[in-house]
């Protein structure tokens, strides 16, 4: 008898040490911050499922650095750079191991803490700090990814995310396009309640046009390309899928019958913008990509319709709307009708449904690039962040 009772004793023991020691690290809810391309710390070659990035393995232009623009041959070294960035014509990696090609360049393999911490520019350092003070229980992480292709993202960010029970997401431009096919998955896999709070900033969820600009001139608005860097974006813009997700998808039609006008001022619909696309800039891999925006429709609504979410859009700027091209490479192609947004995205692509009133919010004058630091934002997240769950996880019909 006395063996029984220490043999279960034993095993109580045991029991309550394995579950400490298994689910001692396992925290309970995270604010995961998801920026735009150009923000993010490139990569981060770590395959932990930790958030502890190491400076080492984040490969970035140190342009935090002043005393590097200082230097004369700042923008040719800033083209070099971009060069060592593409992929080969289907869309892949050509080199995992480019910061050994930089180095060589010039370029430090090593790049500032704060890039990898904060993004480019210090771009999300306030946000991070308010989010942090404000709500010291919880894990911040600021989500490093290479923005070049949207491939294996989701991986690197499951395995950040799956040691907590409840996630909030934070999504700026095409993070927020990345952050619904998260939530996707979670949705498909009945783990929607693992999903807090959604914020979506500026996300272009229908598209948007200044991408067709960025591809042929590298830059998103009209004017001349006095250092020669546009040359070098639009080619590098033309070898990564990213580019092709930021493309204005079908939905967008339905909202303003295309936004492309040729020569004969036809303006084109989707089929024949998309294929002008494929063979005027040479590109291989876009049937592959063309459909990213499906995950943003289940059972026929908007992803975010399942969720807590909450809808954070640019407005009050002349936004590209539609471009006229010209086979005549004199002419080449211009911006020609705008929209209202925040001058990279229409207010009509970050807020792409019938939304309710107290899930919108409007920023004024606000171009886009500068949101995410804007007080405005940070004030109306932090408010978003720290209230209630007010509306309940829809659930997917199984037979969707």
């Amino acid at each position: 008898m006395l063996k029984k009772i220490l043999s279960f004793a034993f095993l109580l023991f045991y029991a309550s040490y394995a579950s400490n020691f298994c689910f001692a690290d396992k925290e309970s809810e995270a604010t995961i911050i998801l920026p735009g391309i150009f923000s993010s710390g490139l990569f981060y070659r770590g395959e932990s499922d930790s958030d502890r990035y190491s400076v080492n393995e984040a490969i970035w232009l140190p342009v935090n650095d002043q005393n590097f623009w200082r230097q004369s041959k700042g923008i040719l070294k800033f083209r070099l750079f971009y060069e060592d960035l593409f992929l080969n014509r289907h869309g892949k990696l050509k080199d995992d191991n480019i910061g050994l090609s930089l180095e060589n360049k010039g370029f430090p393999h090593q790049v500032d803490a704060e890039i990898v911490k904060y993004g480019v520019g210090n771009s999300y350092k306030e946000l991070i700090k308010s989010l942090e003070k404000k709500f010291p229980s919880h894990k911040i992480i600021f989500f490093n990814y290479d923005w070049r292709t949207p491939d294996g993202i989701l991986e690197r960010l499951k395995k950040i995310t799956k040691q907590y029970e409840k996630i909030n997401i934070v999504a700026f431009s095409f993070g927020g396009l990345i952050g619904a096919k998260f939530i996707a998955e979670y949705l498909r896999n009945g783990k929607n309640n693992v999903i807090g709070k959604v914020v979506f900033i500026a996300v272009p969820q229908l598209g948007s046009a200044v991408t067709f600009h960025v591809l042929e001139k590298g830059f998103p608005r009209n004017g001349p390309d006095f250092s020669g860097m546009g040359k070098v974006i639009s080619l590098l813009s033309r070898c990564c899928p990213t580019t092709i997700c930021l493309l204005p998808n079908e939905k967008y039609f339905e909202l303003s019958q295309g936004y492309v006008i040729n020569d004969y001022g036809k303006k084109l619909n989707y089929k024949e913008t998309m294929d002008l696309i494929k063979h005027r800039f040479k590109i291989r891999f876009m049937d592959k990509y063309k459909s990213f925006h499906d995950d943003l429709i289940i059972d026929g609504k908007n992803v975010l319709n399942f969720y807590d979410y909450y809808l954070i859009a640019g407005s009050g700027i002349k936004t590209p709307s539609e471009i006229t091209i010209s086979s005549n490479e004199l002419d080449g192609m211009k911006i020609t009708g705008f929209a209202n947004g925040d001058g990279t995205v229409m207010c009509g692509s970050a807020i792409p449904f019938e939304a309710e009133r107290d899930r919108v919010t409007k920023i004024s004058k606000v171009e886009h690039n500068r949101l995410p630091y804007n007080k405005k934002v940070i004030e109306k997240i932090i408010s978003i962040i720290g209230s209630k769950i007010e509306k309940k996880h829809e659930e997917l019909d199984p037979a969707a």
